[in-house]
């Protein structure tokens, strides 16, 4: 894995744990771990994860 690759892997771990564990919104989640943007983290959320955070945070809520 290159370190551009696990910096990714990070914020993403990051943002999935505010995203479950805080009612924060997508943009402040996103600021928080370095992207520009919801859409941006969004977009890098459902490459990785496989999954939209909104979809994240709505199936951890059930």
């Amino acid at each position: 894995m290159s370190p551009k690759q696990k910096a990714i892997e990070l914020r993403i771990k990051r943002a999935q744990f505010l995203l479950l564990n805080t009612h924060w919104p997508l943009a402040v989640i996103a600021e928080q771990v370095g992207y520009k943007d919801g859409f941006g983290l969004s977009k890098m959320c459902k490459k990785v994860l496989g999954v939209s955070p909104e979809s994240l945070r709505n199936k951890a809520e059930q």
